[in-house]
């Protein structure tokens, strides 16, 4: 069958059928559709970390979250990286404070992703406890065919002693750091 569109003067035109696979494209307004090839990216590579480890700290300098962390050489400089953090997090009070636990993802030293930066706030007498289950992500190009070293890190927005930011909690824990590299 043929496909008719309004052509540039409105007048009734036929779209080019196209090959087999192609999709209807809009060009914009006053402009007739046409039939393009989808740009798809392909699945090389997919890694896992995970960790049952509980980390805290009431340190405001990032530190390592045990067992997050994967090592990786991209099967081409032009390759994609996304890696996706998900799992228990949070941070706890005795004091009345607000705190933050941060949370950053590395390709290297270099920081790719940050936490949000959302506070909470410790009414007065303290003795707040928040766990929630979050993710942090980051799209990446590495640029090289070397290896790289991706890691998640931790650490307290504030230096209240009483304060402590954490990934798991002390019984059971299901955090994982996941890798795609991909062809964009």
């Amino acid at each position: 069958g043929t496909l008719i569109a309004d052509d540039a003067s409105g007048d009734p035109a036929a779209v080019a059928t196209g090959t087999s696979g192609q999709v209807l494209t809009s060009g914009g307004a006053g402009v007739a559709p046409t039939m393009q090839t989808l740009a798809t990216g392909t699945v090389v590579a997919i890694k896992k970390a995970s960790t049952s480890t509980y980390t805290g700290t009431t340190g405001t300098t990032f530190v390592d979250v045990t067992d997050m962390t994967i090592t990786h050489t991209a099967a081409d400089s032009a390759n994609r990286i996304q890696l996706v953090f998900s799992g228990v997090m949070g941070g706890s009070s005795t004091s009345s404070s607000q705190f933050r636990p941060e949370f950053q993802l590395l390709d290297d030293s270099t920081q790719v992703a940050l936490s949000s930066t959302n506070f909470i706030a410790a009414l007065d007498g303290g003795n707040l406890v928040n766990t929630y289950c979050g993710s942090i992500m980051a799209d990446v190009l590495p640029g090289d065919t070397a290896s790289h070293t991706y890691k998640l890190q931790l650490r307290c927005s504030n230096a209240a002693a009483s304060i402590s930011a954490r990934i798991g909690n002390s019984t059971t824990t299901h955090s994982v750091l996941m890798l795609t590299e991909y062809t964009p």
